[in-house]
């Protein structure tokens, strides 16, 4: 992911310009190209969905106090207590199916290509660029004058 420095005159930037995504976290701002993900529909994936549903739904039939709890409980860590409280109920609730998964996962029990390397998932492929060169052109027609 690329660390984007904007002109003063902009404060933030957020959305998509073309496949560009941009986004704000913490203050900083960052940018990456849009990818779709594969999506097989297999039913350990969609059981995976409706746990991550529900966690979502739990966090919010939380009193505001529980979810001050969960960010308390966040703030010296890099996530969010939103994001602390989804990984915990997806641990305590994973799907016997995707807990399998999982397991081969960690176990780094990857497709492996013709040569031996593992191949690389498409819907976890994130191409980043970097923002020197994204942010060349904005630049230039700030700077150039109107040939108009």
């Amino acid at each position: 992911m690329a660390k984007v420095t904007l002109d003063p005159m902009f404060q933030k930037l957020s959305g998509h310009l073309g496949n560009i995504v941009h986004y704000n976290r913490f203050g900083r701002q960052y940018c990456r190209i849009h990818v779709i993900p594969a999506n097989p529909r297999t039913e350990s994936q969609q059981a995976l969905r409706a746990t991550f549903a529900d966690a979502v739904r739990s966090w919010q039939n939380l009193s505001h106090d529980e979810q001050a709890a969960f960010n308390h409980k966040a703030r010296y860590k890099t996530i969010t207590g939103y994001n602390l409280y989804i990984s915990l109920f997806m641990k305590a609730n994973m799907p016997a199916a995707a807990a399998t998964e999982s397991a081969a996962v960690s176990n780094n029990v990857f497709p492996q290509s013709a040569d031996g390397n593992p191949e690389a998932f498409s819907s976890v492929a994130l191409p980043f660029m970097r923002a020197d060169i994204l942010y060349s052109c904005l630049k230039r027609a700030a700077v150039s004058p109107d040939a108009g």
